[in-house]
């Protein structure tokens, strides 16, 4: 019924609605579909955005995540929020958004071997999400790259307490920075 609805009088609302519906009953091919569909009416729709760069690096897709994380970026300052969201809410969405897409144009930045724009990107995604191990190891393996060993040490330290999936190897890094320029010593 919502598809031909939409045929009828086309409108980002209505095509969030249909995405969405898909969304919770599992069907993946539809909602992709209806998603694209949101943004040609509506570019800025952060949520849509966040979700998109979410899902393209969770599958390993760099370009298309790195695609939508620009645009979250570049919507994500002008954004309203909706109504009947509320205020924290609507904080945690975007806060969610700007930390997921600076890591995103981190990573890309890393792996390109543009050390201080990586850094410059996780730095910016760790003010809006405290507990992000990844972008903290990342860090650490930006400055190490850098020579900026002590910085490189504080950011494995900060990936290890966490606790997260990067903790076992930012403590390697951390022990192996640590004995470096300690004598080859932990103690301390």
């Amino acid at each position: 019924y919502g598809e031909k609805a939409y045929a009828q009088k086309p409108s980002a609302a209505l095509a969030l609605a249909i995405a969405q519906a898909y969304q919770k009953i599992g069907n993946d091919a539809k909602y992709n579909q209806w998603r694209e569909k949101v943004l040609a009416q509506d570019p800025n729709n952060v949520e849509i955005l966040i979700d998109m760069t979410r899902r393209y690096m969770a599958s390993q897709n760099t370009a298309q995540a790195l695609k939508y994380a620009k645009q979250t970026l570049s919507a994500l300052p002008k954004a309203k929020k909706p109504e009947g969201v509320d205020e924290k809410a609507w904080k945690a969405t975007t806060d969610a958004g700007y930390a997921t897409a600076y890591a995103v144009v981190g990573a890309n930045a890393y792996q390109n071997n543009r050390y201080a724009e990586a850094i410059s990107n996780f730095e910016n995604s760790v003010k809006y999400f405290k507990r992000n191990d990844s972008a903290y190891y990342h860090l650490g393996l930006s400055y190490w790259q850098q020579n900026k060993l002590q910085a490189a040490m504080l950011n494995f330290a900060k990936a290890y307490v966490i606790k997260g999936s990067t903790s076992a190897s930012a403590k390697k890094y951390l022990d192996q920075l640590y004995k470096s320029s300690n004598r080859n010593s932990l103690a301390g």
